[in-house]
């Protein structure tokens, strides 16, 4: 399942911000991704690149937390 973080790498380096922090990658951004990259996927991999997104989103926000305490 490696080729699933490869894509999820690609994915996040295109991924928009709203000015404060990341914004989540979008099923539009996904969708035009993959038929770009004539790539197709399974829910299941839709699923895990949620997941790992996820994951990304959080560390961020724990990250931006721990900044704004550092700050006080």
């Amino acid at each position: 399942m490696s080729y699933v973080w490869e894509y999820f790498l690609q994915l996040n380096r295109k991924r928009s911000s709203n000015g404060f922090s990341a914004n989540p990658i979008s099923y539009t951004e996904m969708l035009s991704y993959f038929e770009l990259n004539k790539i197709c996927v399974s829910p299941e991999e839709i699923r895990l690149l949620d997941m790992l997104d996820n994951i990304m989103l959080d560390h961020h926000a724990e990250e931006a937390q721990k900044q704004s305490k550092k700050k006080k």
